[in-house]
């Protein structure tokens, strides 16, 4: 599933004082391909265009390159096809 503000560990106010959350996770297709995204999920004050962001990585460089947006209908198809721990 999706990573949540309510899964951060730790005092709870940190959560309320907080202006922004970004929140990265990464999950492995079925291709063994990985697939980065960033989320935000907490943004007082700006006007939110695009919540979801992917990334492209350079293994020589061993840093993200690139960033692009990603719409919510694009993002479900690629966490249905994702890899789950029972294989299935």
């Amino acid at each position: 599933r999706f990573i949540e503000i309510d899964d951060i560990r730790g005092n709870k106010s940190l959560a309320n004082m907080a202006e922004f959350f970004y929140i990265w996770q990464r999950f492995q297709m079925a291709s063994n391909e990985f697939f980065p995204i960033m989320r935000i999920r907490k943004h007082r004050g700006q006007d939110l265009l695009n919540a979801f962001y992917g990334f492209v990585y350079d293994p020589i460089t061993r840093s993200y390159i690139r960033d692009f947006q990603i719409d919510a209908s694009a993002i479900s198809a690629k966490f249905k096809n994702r890899m789950k721990l029972n294989g299935k």
